[in-house]
């Protein structure tokens, strides 16, 4: 789960939305903040109150073991060239 912050124009002025992207890829706009510290405050605090719930997993996985361990393998070693292999 991860969180997007956008303002948009309204005709009360400028307000700010956050958009709840879930594993499906689908947004959940909320918002019409005033201001964009109001709207990254709530952001933060959906964010986590979805991990305080069990909703995004916690790992210990680091970057290279997900790059070593995963990614390559559902890329397939072909479709990489020699120098991104080689990093």
């Amino acid at each position: 789960m991860r969180t997007k912050i956008r303002k948009r124009q309204a005709s009360s002025g400028v307000r700010w939305y956050v958009a709840v992207v879930d594993e499906d890829g689908q947004e959940h706009a909320r918002g019409g903040y005033a201001t964009k510290r109001e709207a990254t405050t709530s952001a933060a605090a959906q964010l986590t109150d979805a991990k305080r719930v069990g909703l995004v997993p916690t790992t210990t996985t680091t970057l290279a073991d997900y790059l070593l361990n995963e990614w390559i393998a559902s890329t397939g070693v072909a479709s990489l060239s020699l120098t991104t292999r080689d990093t």
